[in-house]
């Protein structure tokens, strides 16, 4: 496993979710922040610094867990940003869940800030919409910039057939080489056997 390659992938991936999620609140879609429901866990404030500290957070689990995206991609032999989706999708039902227990257990919840609800659900539909696409742009992210180490090269059946016709035994394995004067074969004993080939 490229475990660098997927945890930098990752972090991009994160970022781009922390910045889409930010066009939404603009637009009036939501009213979730990613850095604010991380950092308030910790400070139980909602200022500057724990925003920082809640997309510094953001950022490292986003590459954590693209390694497990890339653990996948491993077991496949293969990554496009269409499999990156499809884990996308694997990936959003798990934080939509996730989201609303850590929050029946965050400390700045309801005192601080508002419980998001499973999927961001408290935020309105927009904010649901907002909080799946932007998973499903995460997996696409990860899924375009990892490469596995070991990928499955697949031959067309058409070549395959042409390089090795059915019916045709290869076996090298059974093939003698002669190795010395000892294990030539006499010219003359090679005649005779086309000789008799011929009269048969």
């Amino acid at each position: 496993m490229r475990a660098g390659l997927a945890f930098w992938a990752g972090v991009i991936g994160a970022a781009v979710m922390v910045l889409g999620m930010w066009i939404t609140r603009a637009a009036g879609g939501t009213g979730f922040n990613f850095g604010y429901w991380w950092g308030s866990m910790i400070t139980g404030t909602t200022t500057t610094g724990t925003w920082i500290l809640g997309f510094i957070i953001t950022l490292i689990l986003g590459g954590l867990i693209a390694l497990i995206y890339a653990a996948a991609f491993e077991a496949l032999g293969q990554s496009s940003w269409g499999l990156g989706v499809i884990g996308g999708v694997l990936h959003l039902v798990v934080a939509g869940l996730v989201l609303e227990w850590i929050s029946l257990a965050h400390p700045a919840i309801p005192q601080v800030i508002p419980n998001p609800g499973y999927f961001t659900a408290n935020y309105g539909v927009g904010s649901v919409i907002s909080f799946g696409i932007l998973h499903l742009i995460y997996g696409a992210i990860v899924g375009s910039m990892y490469h596995p180490i070991h990928k499955k090269i697949g031959v067309p059946r058409g070549r395959l057939t042409e390089e090795h016709p059915v019916g045709v035994v290869h076996d090298r394995e059974n093939v003698t080489v002669p190795s010395g004067p000892e294990e030539k074969v006499p010219e003359d004993r090679e005649a005779m056997k086309i000789g008799r080939g011929r009269h048969s």
